[in-house]
């Protein structure tokens, strides 16, 4: 793993999980440049998979509005593809997708989800996952933009009726519309 900035040079962060790519709605982007500037005017930094595009770029991008901190980690495949170049960057290096999440949930004191993918999907689960095994304590905040994750509340209710999930196993996980309610719940902190 490559790393281009120390752990003590920066402010502490919220990891954010989203799309490389914009969606079909310009609220999508919107949203998440505007969740970003929260995220800096309330003191954090970001942590994200790098990409200078879509959803993840415009979080990235409402951050350096602010003047906050971006640290990105991507794997080489990635950044050999489709890496940011831009010198405001933090950035870690490395090899596997696994490595990549561990390091960015070890970076961040919680996990904001946005308008995505798969690989969006394979994140926020893998974030409510740590924290139902306790992993880690860190809580995860859905930002649900124009309904998107509307039908991820169905789900839950699903998997929590058909006795797979307990109602205590999504304690640390909020589905909201709202940029601010997101970030006050992410930073704010939490007994254990």
């Amino acid at each position: 793993m490559s790393n281009e900035c120390a752990p003590q040079d920066r402010p502490p962060a919220l990891c954010a999980f989203g799309g490389s790519r914009p969606g079909t709605r310009f609220a999508y982007t919107q949203i998440s440049r505007e969740a970003g500037r929260a995220i800096a005017r309330a003191g954090y930094g970001l942590v994200y998979g790098g990409g200078p595009t879509g959803v993840m770029g415009a979080v990235a991008d409402g951050i350096w509005d602010e003047g906050g901190h971006v640290t990105c980690v991507i794997p080489r495949f990635l950044q050999e593809r489709e890496g940011n170049s831009d010198s405001r960057l933090h950035k870690y290096v490395v090899e596997t997708l696994q490595e990549r999440k561990t390091l960015m949930a070890d970076l961040s004191e919680g996990f904001l989800i946005l308008p995505g993918g798969l690989g969006t999907y394979d994140e926020l689960f893998e974030a409510i996952t740590w924290s139902q095994l306790e992993v880690n304590y860190k809580r995860v905040c859905v930002l649900n933009v124009d309904g998107f994750f509307s039908p991820l509340r169905e789900l839950f209710t699903q998997l929590i009726d058909a006795r797979f999930v307990k109602p205590y196993d999504l304690r640390r996980v909020l589905v909201t519309s709202s940029c601010g309610e997101a970030v006050q719940y992410l930073t704010t902190t939490e007994e254990n």
